[in-house]
């Protein structure tokens, strides 16, 4: 889901680093992903990467 919000390859840093995440460390990114500017910043998203978690819903909707 990660690689998938940033247009990121399987080989990319931050994918790998999130892969090595346990699951309630991945879930408190992922939060911090969706609502914290300073994590986007971090992650070096571009505005269209910010716009595409905006707009993300769960397929499940």
């Amino acid at each position: 889901m990660l690689a998938d919000l940033l247009s990121a390859e399987a080989c990319d840093a931050r994918v790998k680093a999130f892969a090595k995440m346990k699951k309630s460390e991945k879930a408190a990114t992922m939060e911090r992903l969706f609502s914290d500017s300073t994590t986007q910043t971090l992650y070096a998203l571009s505005p269209e990467q910010v716009a595409r978690i905006g707009q993300w819903v769960p397929d499940c909707l």
